[in-house]
């Protein structure tokens, strides 16, 4: 039985990304900049990522700590030393993508 099922075990593995690729086929791709989302249970969460959460994300960016000021002191724009967490220049690069994301639904506001 054993010896039996590794090679079926196998040619299953193999034939998996076959299909996941005829039914990846199936679907047309849409650019992002064609998609409105304005279902009741999405919508509500993007614009509230957007009023609130993105606010608070700037401020913490900004304000509350250095890490705008350490991409400052990166660029030789301030003199100074890394503060912070290591990992603080991708909260940046977090936030910046939820911003740009966010904004292309409306991108009148400011």
């Amino acid at each position: 039985m054993r010896t039996l099922l590794l090679p079926l075990t196998g040619i299953l593995l193999l034939n998996a990304p076959v299909a996941a690729q005829r039914v990846a086929q199936q679907f047309d791709r849409v650019n992002f900049s064609q998609v409105t989302i304005d279902d009741s249970f999405w919508k509500p969460r993007i614009e509230k990522v957007a009023s609130v959460t993105i606010p608070v994300c700037i401020e913490q960016t900004e304000v509350k700590t250095p890490r705008i000021q350490n991409f400052e002191v990166a660029a030789g724009l301030k003199k100074g030393e890394f503060k912070g967490i290591f990992y603080d220049d991708s909260d940046v690069f977090k936030a910046l993508e939820a911003i740009a994301y966010s904004s292309r639904p409306t991108p009148t506001r400011s």
